[in-house]
């Protein structure tokens, strides 16, 4: 009866123990990058940059906006957003048209909740921060 019982636990820890090692083996960051590499970027073309980091299996670790010269004197307009994940991946959505923000900025000083609302007509998504893996910069 002893050796039954201690047969069956054996049996039991092992198969446990199998499935264990398989869960941890599917990190969270290679289904990130997966995706990253396949999803279908043209599709979140012209829709609200939210839209696209609500798809992603995954939470950013910054948000930051970036800016270019503006045609006026000390005043930088807003142009894209650089979302980077813990896994090194960064996706770069840009903006032209502003709907639900003031795009011009003096002090370099823009609500990142208010940009991810604005319409993105260009993203660029890397693996890191030299290797194009999906978006415009495959072009």
């Amino acid at each position: 009866m002893n050796r039954l019982l201690f047969f069956l636990l054996a049996i039991l820890f092992a198969t446990n123990s199998k499935g264990n090692e398989l869960n941890l083996s599917c990190r969270p960051t290679d289904t990130l990058l997966s995706y990253l590499e396949q999803v279908d970027i043209e599709y979140f073309k012209d829709k609200p940059i939210d839209s696209l980091l609500a798809s992603i299996p995954g939470t950013p670790v910054e948000l930051k906006v970036f800016s270019t010269p503006s045609n006026r004197t000390w005043i930088f307009l807003a142009s894209y957003i650089q979302i980077k994940y813990s896994n090194g991946s960064m996706i770069f959505a840009y903006v032209k048209q502003f709907y639900h923000m003031n795009p011009y900025s003096a002090s370099f000083s823009w609500d990142v909740n208010l940009f991810r609302k604005e319409k993105a007509y260009r993203i660029d998504v890397y693996k890191d921060s030299f290797n194009c893996i999906n978006g415009d910069c495959l072009e």
